[in-house]
């Protein structure tokens, strides 16, 4: 009895160090490294600005690590032309960045205009 004990526990001490080394082969063969993403860039030309809110807004506003001063300085550092006079004069700080979005949304968010600009470029 006790030489079939002995046998059955070599037997699942030999079946757990399988597993243990096919569960580290899986671990380590699905481990990809994406390429680092840039933020886009906005100067003010409305056709681009859907494409860069969306952007923007996947990368950085839905972003729950980052403060709202964090965001701005991000916004900030993006902008370029008359985009970035809009916001310039903003400090950075958490309540910022959402009035710096919304002022850049009324600028640039006419759906009429966008469609337009879009329109002639076809």
């Amino acid at each position: 009895m006790l030489i079939l004990l002995e046998r059955r526990v070599s037997h699942l001490n030999k079946t757990n160090k399988s597993t243990e080394v096919i569960h580290t082969r899986n671990s380590d063969s699905t481990e990809i490294k994406l390429p680092t993403l840039s933020l886009p860039t906005f100067s003010g030309v409305i056709d681009e600005w859907l494409t860069f809110s969306d952007l923007f807004q996947a990368a950085v506003t839905n972003n729950q690590n980052l403060t709202g001063a964090q965001k701005l300085q991000y916004l900030k550092g993006v902008l370029k032309g008359d985009a970035q006079k809009i916001v310039q004069s903003l400090p950075i700080t958490d309540g910022n960045f959402q009035i710096a979005w919304d002022l850049l949304k009324e600028r640039y968010f006419h759906k009429r205009e966008i469609l337009s600009s879009l329109m002639k470029n076809l």
